[in-house]
């Protein structure tokens, strides 16, 4: 089967997104529904004519599919355009830092907040900085490249570039609160908010303390996973790489 290319950007749209999307179509239709009832109802009432209340409430499921139906035609393209607009600029940026692979992995919203690298002598400035609030921002994973951007007035602005390497400084931490506390570590892993610290450390400089949350967790997750796939790839022994007929043991069997 031919995937175009508006399909192919669909795949690489989150799950999170497309189940707002499905939630907003899924509302206009129970909104037209509910209107549609109310407007019958009043009709019947100043008519005395029951049959028609009883024939809005047989065409409500028609009444939602239909609205339901036409707002996703709506909201699905304008969610591609969007995507399709961060992802040239995501790739804008990749190219510029050199990267191999201009396709990205995985692309999702999410709210950064930036630290100074090293200890600032002015207390002001560094007052300023640490109470800085997280802005929101599009994060893009490449195959050797981190890009994350903000929009602004005159497109998007660069926040934080790196390539995938060992100076790459990676951490993550789960935020724990009072519903994910009695669950265990790997429960845990997956149902606390995370927050991903990044920094890229070279001899010469140091950037500066990037601090990643997201409100999509299992987009969150997949990232770090993926990053830590790359950054830490597997290592497959000569003898798992060899033919069947070929693994034998020293007598040969």
């Amino acid at each position: 089967m031919l995937i175009t290319e508006p399909d192919r950007l669909w795949q690489k749209i989150t799950p999170e997104e497309k189940i707002n999307a499905l939630n907003k179509a899924h509302t206009c239709g129970i909104l037209a529904c509910v209107i549609s009832l109310t407007v019958c109802a009043a009709i019947a009432i100043g008519l005395k004519i029951k049959a028609i209340f009883w024939i809005s409430i047989a065409c409500t499921p028609l009444v939602f599919q239909f609205f339901s139906s036409r707002c996703w035609r709506d909201l699905k393209p304008s969610l591609i355009l969007q995507y399709l607009a961060v992802r040239s600029v995501v790739r804008r940026f990749a190219f510029l830092e050199q990267a191999k692979n201009l396709e990205p992995e995985i692309i999702f919203p999410g709210f950064v907040k930036e630290e100074p690298a090293n200890d600032v002598d002015l207390e002001g400035i560094s007052q300023v900085i640490h109470n800085n609030t997280f802005i929101p921002v599009w994060v893009s994973l490449f195959s050797d490249t981190i890009v994350i951007f903000k929009e602004s007035t005159g497109g998007g602005e660069l926040v934080f570039s790196a390539p995938i390497n060992d100076k790459l400084v990676f951490e993550c931490e789960n935020l724990s609160s009072e519903e994910t506390e009695e669950l265990d570590s790997e429960k845990k892993d997956y149902f606390s908010e995370k927050e991903i610290t990044l920094q890229f450390v070279d001899k010469r400089s140091s950037s500066n303390v990037i601090k990643l949350r997201s409100r999509q967790k299992a987009s969150l997750l997949v990232f770090e996973r993926k990053l830590r796939f790359i950054m830490n790839p597997p290592k497959v022994s000569l003898v798992e790489e060899m033919p069947d007929h070929l693994k034998q043991n020293e007598y040969g069997s």
